[in-house]
């Protein structure tokens, strides 16, 4: 940032990023807590106290790169002191600082980062392979389809948010009792977000236009493919939250490794259909699909078939076995 910041003002970037950590943390203990209301009030916070800066510098002259760091400063201070006050008494952290679980917290987060890039890679290899084997021109109605749907994929990343202290809330109740909400969650979260991708299909003749200014033409087969890839995302997402719960993540990420089926079918498709680029994000939706089964067989019912610590309690009489 040579140039673009005084000395004082790289400071404060180290201060923005402190308060960002503290305050991500704090919102997740609200999360986990399952109090979820109050990050309305946390997020809201952050947006009024960092637009009010950036308000307040616009009137005194221009904006610059150090006024954005100010506002992120204050907007993150001000959203964690709400997020602390937010927090029971008995879930604020104080201490004891000595002895930090930091090789268990490190191993459960490397294991959640490298299973989060999984999806982000796959949509930079779609996008890599068509503009490669199919040109530039071809990649503009592509991704005009994903922007039209991405309110979909969003979707299903904050109900992840949801799902995993949901099953962390339900993990002394038995494994069957647990993967048939799994089921549920699952049904219900494809239904939903189809239900948005349908929508977005039902508007394409307005939306389309709009988004690409009428220089080209908006597929609806992409559109429904990206929408077809969301809500297989969102099959998948209850039940590697509940593997997770159950200290399965490893396992999880493994088999999310069949998510790459689905980048190679959309390969077959662009090498050997005319127009097949098109049909690509609806490829990629098999490789979800595939994981999402392989985590439910081979992860989850096995587990039905061992007792929990309440079953145990109760004397066996509640054995999840088939």
């Amino acid at each position: 940032m040579t140039g673009l910041l005084p000395l004082w003002g790289g400071v404060l970037v180290g201060a923005a990023a402190a308060a960002y950590i503290i305050e991500d943390t704090l919102r997740r203990l609200l999360m986990a807590t399952h109090r979820f209301w109050s990050l309305a009030a946390v997020d809201g916070t952050s947006l009024v106290l960092a637009l009010a800066v950036l308000v307040a510098g616009a009137t005194q002259g221009e904006l610059t790169l150090t006024t954005f760091v100010v506002a992120l400063l204050v907007g993150q201070t001000g959203a964690a002191w709400v997020a602390w006050f937010r927090l029971s008494t008995s879930e604020r952290p104080r201490g004891p600082w000595r002895t930090p679980a930091l090789r268990t917290v490190l191993a459960f987060g490397m294991w959640r980062a490298a299973a989060q890039i999984i999806r982000p890679t796959l949509l930079t290899a779609v996008r890599v392979l068509v503009v490669a084997l199919v040109g530039a021109a071809a990649f503009g109605p592509l991704e005009a389809a994903r922007v039209l749907t991405a309110p979909t994929l969003v979707l299903v990343a904050g109900l992840g948010s949801f799902l995993l202290p949901r099953f962390v809330a339900l993990r002394a109740r038995p494994v069957r009792e647990t993967l048939q909400s799994a089921d549920r969650y699952a049904a219900g979260l494809a239904a939903g977000v189809a239900g948005v991708g349908a929508l977005a299909c039902v508007l394409l003749p307005w939306l389309g236009p709009l988004l690409v200014g009428g220089r080209y033409e908006v597929p609806l087969a992409a559109v429904a493919g990206w929408s077809a890839y969301a809500a297989a995302a969102a099959v998948l997402l209850p039940y590697s939250a509940l593997a997770t719960v159950h200290h399965r993540h490893r396992l999880v990420l493994a088999f999310r490794g069949l998510e790459f089926v689905g980048l190679a079918a959309a390969l077959l498709l662009v090498l050997g259909v005319g127009g097949g680029h098109i049909w690509a994000p609806a490829a990629l939706a098999i490789g979800p699909l595939l994981a999402a089964l392989a985590v439910r067989r081979v992860v989850l019912l096995p587990l039905t078939r061992v007792p929990t610590a309440a079953t145990v309690a109760a004397g066996g009489v509640r054995v999840g076995s088939s």
